[in-house]
């Protein structure tokens, strides 16, 4: 929540997120199940999971447009 809470204090969090929720987000994506999923079970290797889930992070939640 911290991290969301810094996002939105920065203006960087995209409409229709509140701390909580994004939160929430950052959480389901970071989970060890999806860990065991992808990079055990279907052989992704670790690096391409953690961009993938960094970039898909920064896609859905900031805002970081030029203004």
């Amino acid at each position: 929540t911290l991290m969301a809470r810094a996002f939105r204090a920065a203006g960087v969090l995209k409409a229709g997120w509140t701390p909580e929720t994004a939160a929430d987000w950052i959480l389901a994506l970071t989970h060890i199940d999806l860990w065991q999923h992808l990079v055990v079970e279907a052989g992704w290797k670790p690096a391409v999971h953690v961009d993938r889930i960094v970039a898909t992070l920064h896609e859905t939640l900031l805002d970081t447009q030029e203004r």
